[in-house]
């Protein structure tokens, strides 16, 4: 028995040794930066012409443009350049974000009629993330498209995510109460009782199993009973209320994790559906075409993007976006407070460099490098990565191999913390 103990014991250190030299980011050489960054064919994103973008939209069928934190305004202003062009020379009609489903909903009613004011229907997607004036500017601009062009296809902005069950009873609560159907009153008793509880607990899920139920009943008599298309009604069970159920199910936070990308990826292609294209706002790691293996974990995990990469192929393009330093939003880890972090120069990673050569704003195709020079990046470097939460320095950065898991960079000298600016020039 002891030599069972201690075999695995050695293979577990073995394990742990081989992988941390293994993920242990590539140190940066200054040279290679300078190769690759400075002689390629880097695209100027302070200029106006975007036209590189024209290959990609047409041979894509969802473009992700990632983002480095959840709390920087130029994120989502680059995301909105890219956009308009997408738009108007390529057929774009989708905006999908990294956003509760159910909360996003008002704001595409107002994109699609106009009605309602934006600015009050921003504030209800309950998201410090999401509650800013970028995502204004692209639900305005948006707006004004639609009713210029009523003749085109409608632009539509979805979120794609399925958290938070608490936005999702608002939106069931709603439309119940404006539609007469079999199970109505019972719905609304529901989640009237589901509003006393914790979402964590047992009961709560049993609830959420019952509602699920009278939803699927209601459906089977919908048309008889309510005149609906056919989205509504798969997005009522379907999508919102199977999801929830399957998150709520999940044994572990790490499956809990895995079902959200995949459901994220799922959203995306059923809105998109066979004959629609559209751009994906949501921060790298989600977008990340591959799936990443850690040293921790030793086991891939599948995201987002790839996910989309498995049904899409080549059809998926996904866009790295980093930056040098600057200031974010973010919930302080030991205070939960929402306020503005400063992030500093890192010496260990690319956008020092960059930063060192002045070099502005720019986009660079990796699927057109030369074998030379994506074997010079095909190796796992390290990057700025802050989420929503701000915990210590070192807890906010991570390796990704831009090769391997992305088709595009986006850089961004300097960036600065979401809010409502004075000036809303880019760069």
């Amino acid at each position: 028995m002891k030599v069972k103990y201690l075999l695995l014991g050695s293979i577990i250190v073995m394990i742990m040794l081989l992988s941390y030299f293994y993920f242990k980011p590539t140190t940066v050489k200054s040279a290679d930066v300078e190769r690759i960054f400075s002689r390629l064919n880097t695209v100027a994103l302070s200029d106006s012409n975007y036209s590189f973008l024209k290959p990609i939209g047409d041979r894509s069928k969802i473009i992700a443009i990632g983002e480095s934190t959840h709390g920087s305004k130029e994120f989502n202003q680059i995301r909105l350049i890219f956009f308009k062009f997408l738009v108007e020379k390529c057929g774009y009609s989708l905006f999908f974000v990294e956003a509760e489903f159910t909360s996003i909903l008002p704001l595409n009613k107002y994109i699609r009629t106009g009605e309602g004011d934006p600015e009050q229907l921003i504030s209800l997607t309950r998201s410090w993330v999401w509650n800013n004036y970028e995502l204004l500017d692209i639900v305005q601009w948006m707006r004004t498209y639609n009713k210029a062009n009523p003749q085109r296809t409608s632009l539509e902005l979805f979120g794609v995510d399925m958290r938070n069950t608490w936005s999702l009873l608002f939106q069931i609560k709603g439309f119940f109460s404006h539609h007469e159907t079999t199970n109505k009153s019972t719905i609304l008793k529901v989640i009237h009782e589901m509003y006393q509880l914790k979402t964590s607990s047992e009961e709560y899920n049993n609830k959420l199993k019952t509602l699920a139920a009278l939803i699927h009943q209601d459906i089977k008599q919908a048309d008889q009973t309510l005149k609906l298309s056919s989205r509504d009604l798969i997005y009522f069970y379907e999508i919102i209320v199977k999801e929830q159920l399957e998150l709520s199910d999940a044994r572990s936070v790490d499956q809990k994790i895995r079902l959200r990308d995949k459901f994220m990826a799922d959203n995306i292609l059923w809105l998109a559906g066979s004959n629609q294209k559209g751009l994906f706002g949501a921060h790298n790691v989600h977008i990340d075409k591959y799936g990443n293996v850690t040293a921790l974990s030793l086991v891939k995990k599948n995201y987002t993007g790839s996910y989309l990469r498995k049904a899409l192929g080549e059809r998926y393009f996904a866009i790295y976006s980093d930056f040098s330093h600057g200031y974010t939003r973010a919930t302080n880890a030991n205070t939960s407070a929402v306020t503005d972090f400063k992030i500093q120069i890192n010496r260990n990673m690319i956008s020092y460099y960059l930063n060192e050569k002045k070099k502005a704003a720019f986009f660079l195709n990796i699927r057109q490098l030369s074998p030379d020079d994506r074997q010079i990046l095909n190796r796992s470097y390290l990057f700025n990565n802050l989420g929503s939460t701000y915990m210590t320095e070192r807890n906010n950065t991570r390796t990704f191999n831009l090769v391997k898991q992305y088709d595009g960079y986006i850089y961004i000298p300097v960036i600065s913390a979401s809010k409502k600016a004075k000036s809303r020039d880019l760069f």
